[in-house]
């Protein structure tokens, strides 16, 4: 007889059987957070996004979700290189794009935001992310706040309102031209000195469909927490009617590390992959490396590379942990089907045989034993995928009886993440 009993996944977040990861018109995915990238100046392949892109993802041995690139006032449309990965299945292409030199003179430039919007309008239904001038804190010129009179400023792009104005026209054009696959980010610098401009540099809530922040290692010492919770938490305590962030899924739109000893930039990667493990930052969608040179100031932030431009393949290791983490799969909480046929069979005083019909496309099986038919059960094998018997011959006693159930487990290694799998008797005979 069979019947069916839960066995207790060591994992908490783990789907049910019937969940499957979706994304959503925003290009939320409701499971897990994106990976993403921004790749230059490896000199083993071609200094283009394509190029530099895939060759991240070969050291990572991995699909990225996000490739980030970037796009000056003299940009009339996307490039074959970008278009590429924007009609890859399984990637989204993330574009940052300044439309004018000055915020102010934004009105000026409608043949270029045309081009723009007919370039991305040509994609179809394939969505991409699209800012409008990140970091725009770092470009507001002097006394460009007037909510914040003591800053020092350092840029000659604009006001504030000149700004919210560049943003408010660009997605009034865009909707003009009918581009209707644009999902709208900002994209804050998260820079302590410069918080006092944040709010006023927001466009609006019906403008901005998701709040991204930088993510560099700063402070002495630095700490991956503690960047990311600086602005994070900003968000969390600043929300309001107005300025509604929590009601806009949230992501770092670059995180990196340049400019301490090596064994510090590690721990900063190794931090990120244990908040990443933690679920610290639970509202963040999307993780996104700058695992590039800065060709403004030469800062190396190249993940597999010292400051120094020393080549350095132990230091990437710990990014690629980061990378390869289960947590930012599909597969990870996308839970196989329970194997189902469960029959157990003395053949001996001391061997019980198991047989099971398997499920495709799994890693393999756990197989848990029990003396009492309510448990607890106890994993006693891991089985690979192809086999769908065992025989268990560890410390069973003569005419006793044995409960037992299997749990299919994903590729990623990190389950089960069945539905409650099936349970058989059998005494174990003469």
């Amino acid at each position: 007889m069979l019947t069916m009993l839960s066995v207790g996944s060591p994992r908490s977040d783990a789907a049910s059987a019937d969940d499957t990861c979706t994304v959503s018109a925003m290009l939320v995915n409701s499971c897990r957070p994106w990976l993403g990238a921004v790749a230059n100046s490896y000199p083993q392949v071609p200094n283009d996004s394509k190029s530099q892109s895939l060759y991240h993802e070969s050291r990572i041995s991995r699909q990225l979700d996000i490739v980030r690139v970037y796009y000056g006032h003299t940009a009339t449309g996307l490039k074959a290189n970008d278009i590429y990965f924007a009609t890859r299945p399984g990637t989204i292409l993330e574009v940052t794009w300044k439309a004018t030199q000055t915020w102010g003179t934004i009105a000026t430039h409608n043949k270029t935001i045309d081009a723009m919007a007919a370039s991305i309008k040509a994609l179809g239904t394939t969505k991409i992310f699209l800012s409008l001038w990140h970091e725009p804190e770092n470009d507001v010129s002097p006394g460009g706040d007037p909510n914040c009179p003591t800053l020092h400023y350092r840029g000659k792009a604009g006001t504030v309102a000149q700004y919210k104005n560049m943003w408010s026209y660009v997605e009034a054009r865009f909707a003009k031209d009918g581009v209707t696959n644009v999902v709208w980010y900002l994209d804050y610098m998260n820079w302590p000195p410069w918080m006092c401009m944040v709010p006023d540099l927001y466009p609006g809530n019906k403008l901005v469909d998701w709040i991204m922040f930088n993510a560099y290692g700063s402070g002495n010492p630095p700490t991956f927490d503690t960047v990311v919770g600086r602005f994070y938490n900003y968000l969390l305590a600043n929300s309001t009617t107005a300025h509604n962030y929590k009601s806009k899924p949230w992501g770092i739109a670059e995180w990196s590390i340049h400019g301490f000893p090596v064994k510090v930039e590690e721990t900063y990667y190794s931090e990120a992959k244990t908040a990443l493990d933690a679920d610290t930052f639970p509202l963040l969608k999307i993780y996104t490396i700058y695992d590039a040179v800065n060709l403004q100031n030469g800062n190396n932030y190249r993940v597999a590379y010292d400051d120094d431009g020393t080549y350095d393949p132990t230091k990437a290791t710990y990014y690629y942990a980061f990378a390869d983490d289960p947590r930012l799969t599909d597969a990870y909480y996308n839970a196989p089907a329970a194997p189902t046929g469960l029959t157990a069979t003395g053949v001996s005083s001391s061997e019980i045989d198991l047989s099971w019909t398997g499920v495709a496309d799994v890693g393999g099986y756990y197989v848990y034993r029990s003396d009492t038919s309510i448990g607890p059960f106890v994993q006693i094998a891991t089985v690979p995928y192809g086999t769908t018997t065992y025989a268990d011959s560890s410390g069973l006693t003569a005419g006793g009886i044995y409960y037992y159930a299997v749990a299919a487990y994903d590729k990623a290694g990190t389950g089960p993440q069945s539905s409650p799998p099936a349970m058989g008797t059998a005494a174990a005979g003469p």
